[in-house]
């Protein structure tokens, strides 16, 4: 599993399908930030600001009511790189590199490499997301799991 972190994360870096802009412009206009609650386990908010209509960092901080009130922080780089567009919004696909770190009880810190969706509704100013995410936690025990999630947001503003 490690192996395929990292050919997916050298993958990311090393291809030119990700640094260049998409010439077919979609009708559903890209947010410039959004700002939202993460729903599952952990329960927590999430914002995130597009730097273009194809980069993004997505953040998060997080409350487990599980696992003993453990609490976590992400800050991902997304890659946006495949708009569908609908009747309905804009379905942009994307992955990026990202940290995480978890404090509590059971710590950790690592790398993770979301891929998922995102739901820009054309009609209201929300968006709904959802992703998978392969984590890697580093420190202080070296291995490998999978996490996701739902994010609804509030979207403001346009990237031009």
């Amino acid at each position: 599993m490690k192996l395929i972190f990292l050919s997916l994360l050298a993958l990311f870096l090393n291809s030119e399908l990700f640094s260049q802009e998409n010439e077919n412009e979609p009708a559903t206009e890209v947010p410039l930030f959004e700002a939202g609650v993460l729903l599952g386990e952990p329960v927590g908010i999430s914002i995130k600001y597009w730097y273009s209509k194809i980069s993004a960092a997505d953040l998060g901080a997080a409350w487990s009511f599980t696992e003993n009130g453990i609490f976590e922080l992400f800050a991902d780089y997304l890659i946006h790189f495949l708009h569908i567009e609908t009747d309905y919004g804009l379905f942009p696909i994307f992955t990026g590199p990202g940290l995480t770190l978890r404090i509590g009880n059971d710590w950790f810190f690592g790398a993770q490499l979301p891929v998922g969706t995102e739901w820009i509704i054309k009609t209201i100013p929300f968006t709904i997301t959802a992703e998978i995410i392969p984590q890697w936690q580093l420190i202080p025990e070296n291995k490998f799991v999978m996490a996701g999630g739902l994010a609804l947001r509030l979207r403001f503003g346009t990237v031009r």
